[in-house]
């Protein structure tokens, strides 16, 4: 009897650090799923935000070139009057820089995407 006592708390210990191992196992794929969602859902938002940016500068018809450079997108439109400064403003556009032949918008680390995108655009004509 005096090793049945032992064996039965050693189970039982073993079952308790089972369950907090499992408990702590479950909880962090809960959390990396939230993340994950989360992350997605910004990725989403910041995958269309080029959207916004053809729209403040006229339209993809308005758009004669696209380029990109580190944190910058220079645009080449046929009418500039169409740029809605305001509206970049209001889209966190960190800087607009205008030119007789093109505008740099400073966007961030997104510029290249930001081009690509648009460029897949004017190739389809602006229609998806």
């Amino acid at each position: 009897m005096i090793f049945k006592v032992p064996l039965l708390w050693l189970w039982i210990v073993l079952f308790v650090v089972l369950m907090v191992v499992l408990g702590v196992f479950i909880l962090m794929i809960v959390r990396h799923m939230k993340t994950k969602k989360q992350y997605q859902q910004e990725q989403e938002v910041i995958d269309n935000y080029y959207v916004n940016i053809i729209e403040s500068v006229g339209g993809i018809n308005n758009i004669l070139k696209v380029e990109a450079l580190q944190s910058r997108l220079s645009f080449y439109l046929k009418d500039q009057s169409l740029l809605q400064s305001e509206k970049l403003k209001e889209i966190h556009i960190h800087g607009i820089v205008k030119t007789s032949k093109k505008i740099t918008l400073v966007v961030g680390e997104m510029a290249v995407k930001y081009a690509t995108n648009i460029q897949k655009e004017m190739e389809q004509g602006g229609n998806k």
